[in-house]
């Protein structure tokens, strides 16, 4: 069985994580898919990005 594998979309960007993590399906307890897990700097650049978006022009455009 191929596993879903995800990644962290940060700054309008997929990125390639450091280190993942098998989740289960607990109806099967079998592994589904491979998770990014994010680190200290990955939720930093997330929410710098977060922060700098909702203070830009283009999204007090759209709100």
């Amino acid at each position: 069985m191929t596993l879903v594998a995800f990644s962290n979309f940060i700054d309008g960007a997929f990125d390639t994580p450091t280190a993942t993590f098998e989740s289960t399906d607990p109806s099967t307890g079998a592994p589904w898919a491979t998770m990014p897990a994010a680190t200290e700097a990955d939720v930093d650049r997330a929410v710098e990005a977060a922060h700098r978006t909702l203070h830009s022009a283009a999204w007090a455009s759209l709100t």
